[in-house]
């Protein structure tokens, strides 16, 4: 079976991008430091930088919504010192982040009225407005009040770390909703991957519009899903994935092109001349939120193979990946992970490591929470304030394009892992068959211990023996249903 390509809106409906006024008010009032608590905080980095035997500094103030930055000038001082000063500062009860770039120590210290950035001031701001980017995601702010926009076609791929409540779900909402106002449903496409079970329900309305689904027959209706969240659905789309990403290689290199916009201007200018329909690639973006919770699944192994093989070749056909976790174990966001996804996004995690492991760099433990993030990009590292969307306004953005009743379906073939003809199973699967056949279910934990083998070889027995139709598919709990009790 061949991918289906309906990537093309109705021809009787005139597709009409979401109002910004759809989004929450603009905020009237942004509050910055004041004067007074400016002068404070000089007057107490003064009185530290005494302790170093330094009287006369001087500090420029940047002044920002959430925070403002403090540029310490220490003139012609040794790196050396001008470091062991920064670290002093570092440890001192400020709640700030403290760098140093060309010899001056910057200290970002948050305000104590922070302001809340809000999504539709970013989106109605001349950065985005005007922007000539191929997928504009609206960030957020920088510490001047700049709007951040990035262009997610030329990150490619972004991987998203922070602990649990401070703001990740938010940014993936905001760019899903920046690329909702950015691209019409037959220039975009959406892969929405959380394992729970409600995070992303507000955009199920757009399964006949902006996001993609397998064709699969009545006997596959159990990885049928808008918003995927199980392993096994999981593990289908990104295998799915894959043979898309080499079938528009395939269709590029037949019109000699190496990358999705010169195929759509190809596809354009041709059709232009012959007064065909142009059968135009639309951009995918893949969003996995809590990746953790899928590769360390039983299909972890083809799960996180096929993360890899898209991040590495996907983008020059219009692929791009987002991924998304609250653990920084370096088992989770390995170094073959950080390779692949160049560009890197942490928000406040409990401690320095965690913040190493995301950016090879300290610095994400001092910030404040609240969509408070560090961009890495190009080796550069800015401090973003995240813009805020509130999912019930997201509700409406939906809500407006569901009702045009535009139909842009783009399915994609199932694809599944079919053994060779020279597969052998594992040794150990008869004697797997053995032990389970008496019980009602099963675990890995069943194999380790009946079989006294290890985790991985478990999971991957059990695989085979789901294959072979002698247990279930795995459920929420873990566990598998026996299906043969005799074999």
């Amino acid at each position: 079976m061949e991918t289906k390509y309906l990537s093309k809106t109705n021809d009787s409906v005139e597709y009409v991008f979401p109002g910004i006024d759809l989004l929450d008010n603009y905020s009237e009032e942004k509050p910055d430091a004041s004067d007074e608590e400016v002068k404070q905080n000089c007057d107490e980095i003064r009185t530290l930088l005494l302790k170093h035997r330094l009287e006369k500094v001087e500090i420029d103030v940047i002044k920002g919504s959430v925070v403002t930055m403090y540029k310490i000038l220490l003139g012609k001082i040794g790196i050396h010192k001008i470091n062991f000063i920064a670290e002093d500062l570092q440890w001192c009860d400020w709640g700030a982040r403290v760098t140093v770039t060309k010899g001056i120590i910057n200290m970002e210290i948050p305000n104590r009225n922070p302001s809340k950035i809000l999504l539709k001031d970013i989106l109605g701001s001349e950065d985005f407005l005007n922007t000539e980017y191929e997928l504009p995601i609206a960030v957020g702010t920088d510490i001047t009040g700049k709007a951040k926009v990035v262009d997610l076609a030329n990150a490619p791929h972004i991987l998203v770390g922070g602990a649990a409540g401070q703001g990740k779900t938010v940014f993936l909402n905001t760019v899903i909703t920046s690329l909702l106002y950015a691209k019409r449903p037959d220039e975009l496409k959406f892969v929405l991957i959380h394992s729970g079970n409600f995070e992303y329900a507000a955009y199920s309305k757009l399964s006949n519009s902006y996001l993609t689904e397998l064709q699969l027959d009545e006997k596959q209706n159990e990885i049928s899903s808008p918003i995927l969240n199980q392993p096994k659905q999981v593990k289908a789309m990104l295998l799915s994935l894959c043979k898309e990403m080499n079938n528009r290689y395939t269709l590029m290199s037949k019109v000699s092109v190496d990358n999705i916009k010169s195929y759509n201007k190809r596809c354009t200018d041709e059709c232009l001349n012959t007064d065909k329909s142009p059968e135009l690639l639309p951009y995918m973006v893949v969003i996995i939120d809590e990746y953790a919770d899928f590769i360390s699944s039983i299909y972890s192994h083809n799960i996180m193979t096929s993360i890899i093989s898209l991040a590495q070749k996907g983008c020059a056909v219009g692929i791009h990946m987002i991924i998304a976790t609250k653990q920084t174990k370096q088992t989770v966001i390995t170094e073959l992970v950080k390779a692949c996804f160049p560009t890197k996004i942490a928000f406040k995690v409990p401690m320095r490591v965690d913040s190493q492991t995301i950016l090879d760099t300290s610095g994400a433990q001092a910030l404040i929470g609240n969509g408070d993030m560090l961009y890495l990009s190009r080796g550069n590292i800015e401090r973003i304030q995240g813009g805020y969307v509130n999912i019930s306004k997201i509700s409406q953005v939906v809500n407006f394009i569901s009702s045009q009743n535009v139909i842009s379906d783009y399915k994609l073939a199932l694809e599944t892992v079919i053994p060779d003809r020279n597969y052998t199973r594992d040794s150990m699967f008869d004697e797997a068959v053995k032990l389970v056949s008496p019980k009602q279910f099963c675990t890995p934990a069943t194999l380790q211990k009946g079989l006294v083998v290890g985790y991985n070889r478990a999971c991957n027995i059990l695989i085979e023996m789901e294959e072979a139709g002698i247990v279930g598919a795995e459920t929420n709990t873990g566990k598998r249903t026996v299906l043969l009790k005799k074999h």
